[in-house]
């Protein structure tokens, strides 16, 4: 009977799309699983989302901060976003934030990292991160470890890591609805993150292997715009220079400057009457110091009917 019993409960999870593996002992770290979270300079990751758009993760550099070892990342997806990421001793991803959010309490080992992805867990195991649920801030955002799980990704069968987030609601029920799953060698195949869209991998070039379709992130999209879009600048940490995209619908006044923390006024990349379309400006921040800046994006449609368009958006420098 019992074998009858493991018979059905396999093929129960064949059909679900992964294999199960049965939990590891962790009371020795396996360093190999951090193969689960690759990190290379160079490395390369592009999704898609809801919508078929385009998003892109990219190691494109790395740097010593506070004595630990961190890789710069240009990023799309929100939990592996921040920029500034490495992971610790006890395999946990920690991204590291412009301020303190609570140190230990959020997972990190220094008071301004913040731990969502833990790769050396027990099966079930929940742990509270710092950040925002469904919108609105709150103390105790979850994530659980599900398991590892043997699934065919880009024609190979490998390994993966399951992952569910939630948090606890406000009648202290606990809820756990959107997940993430984590590819052996490759990272994060499937990712969606609390109220965030979601982002399905398409392909990845990690330490100079490509996986899956590789599209050219250098094309320029399509002329026709139906709205006003103010970009994310590429790269995103940046040294020194970046490029700022955004689109008109329509000939339009435009003014797009650079700000420091303080508010200040640090440059200004356009000033002039522009065409409908596509645009793009490179930006060089050699003269300023790292740290946060912020880009505004102001168009005036010539049509006196047309209302005017601002956007701000936030780019990092590090030197």
């Amino acid at each position: 009977m019992r074998r009858s019993t493991n018979k059905i409960l396999t093929i129960f999870l064949f059909l679900i799309g992964g294999v199960f593996l049965p939990p590891q002992s962790y009371a020795q770290i396996d360093t190999t699983l951090k193969e689960f979270f690759p990190l290379h300079v160079g490395d390369l990751w592009q999704y898609r989302n809801e919508d078929n758009n385009l998003a892109i993760q990219k190691v494109i550099g790395d740097t010593i901060i506070d004595g630990q070892h961190y890789f710069l990342l240009i990023h799309s997806l929100r939990t592996s976003g921040g920029g500034i990421t490495r992971v610790d001793s006890l395999l946990r991803v920690q991204i590291l934030y412009g301020t303190a959010i609570g140190g230990d309490s959020c997972g990190g080992e220094l008071p301004r990292e913040r731990s969502t992805y833990r790769l050396a867990e027990q099966v079930g195991t929940i742990w509270q991160v710092c950040d925002y649920f469904y919108g609105l801030p709150t103390p105790t955002p979850l994530v659980r470890f599900d398991g590892i799980f043997l699934r065919n990704v880009f024609g190979q069968v490998r390994e993966t890591m399951d992952f569910a987030f939630g948090g606890v609601i406000e009648n202290g029920d606990t809820l756990l609805s959107y997940g993430a799953t984590l590819v052996r060698g490759i990272g994060i195949l499937y990712e969606r993150y609390y109220d965030s869209p979601f982002y399905q991998l398409y392909g990845a070039i990690i330490n100079g292997v490509q996986y899956g379709t590789i599209v050219n992130v250098y094309e320029m999209p399509s002329t026709v715009t139906y709205g006003f879009v103010l970009r994310q600048n590429y790269p995103n940490p940046f040294n020194p220079l970046t490029r700022i995209a955004y689109d008109l619908p329509e000939i339009s006044r435009v003014s797009l400057k650079i700000y420091n923390v303080l508010g200040q006024e640090v440059s200004t990349l356009v000033n002039a009457i522009q065409d409908a379309g596509y645009k793009s400006v490179e930006f060089n921040g050699n003269s300023l110091p790292s740290g946060v800046y912020f880009y505004r994006l102001i168009a005036q449609p010539l049509n006196e009917q047309g209302a005017k368009f601002t956007n701000i958006k936030k780019l990092l420098l590090i030197k």
